[in-house]
């Protein structure tokens, strides 16, 4: 079969017009967000410890000031953004490559839309947050399926987005944020290892698995 014309005059994408350039930047979207994530969680966890429900009569909350809200909302700027990478790599045929386009989907609209409402209407951003929560582990059980990253990775994601289910920003359980940022770190660190070579790698990889 004659390779596509593109390769003959250089150009590194392949025939369904993925680029190695995109792929770093949607890995250094996502060390940087998982890295902003973890200095967030740490910095209010050195916050003294809020109240929680019943606990806040004549309390006060512990409230993120102007840095933490920074990082966090960059951290999920950025979030969005390696959810619209992932998104945009799987759109190769192959197994579970479905799976991620729609849950990394998801995922990054839903994220938005909870940043934007939550200081709106709470109720609705949080639904909104829950969701993107959900669909980031449906996004690492595609991972596995796919296997264009390596299947504990995905597993990975899974893991430490459940945690974020019970994780409270009033206490300690701020730092079950960790694990999530950590991960996110490491699917930056392998998106990256498999730029180099072209994206065709993605293509045959994807279509092999």
């Amino acid at each position: 079969m004659e390779q596509p014309m593109a390769q003959e005059t250089g150009d590194t994408r392949d025939s369904s017009g993925a680029n190695p350039g995109a792929v770093r930047g949607t890995a250094i979207c996502a060390v940087l967000g998982g890295l902003l994530l973890v200095a967030y969680a740490l910095l209010m966890n050195l916050k003294p410890r809020g109240c929680i429900v019943e606990e806040c009569v004549g309390q006060s909350y512990r409230a993120a000031g102007p840095l933490e809200s920074t990082l966090i909302l960059a951290a999920l700027g950025l979030m969005i953004a390696t959810a619209f990478g992932l998104f945009w790599m799987h759109r190769f045929e192959g197994r579970g490559t479905r799976m991620v386009r729609i849950a990394a989907l998801v995922a990054a609209v839903s994220l938005f839309i909870g940043v934007a409402l939550a200081n709106v209407f709470w109720w609705a951003g949080f639904a909104a947050l829950l969701l993107a929560m959900l669909a980031f582990a449906v996004t690492g059980a595609g991972l596995m399926r796919s296997r264009v990253l390596p299947p504990w990775s995905g597993a990975m994601l899974i893991l430490t987005t459940l945690l974020l289910l019970v994780h409270n920003d009033q206490n300690e359980l701020i730092l079950l944020v960790i694990p999530f940022g950590v991960t996110w770190m490491v699917l930056g660190g392998l998106l990256w290892s498999t730029a180099p070579s072209s994206t065709g790698r993605w293509h045959a990889r994807i279509q092999h698995a």
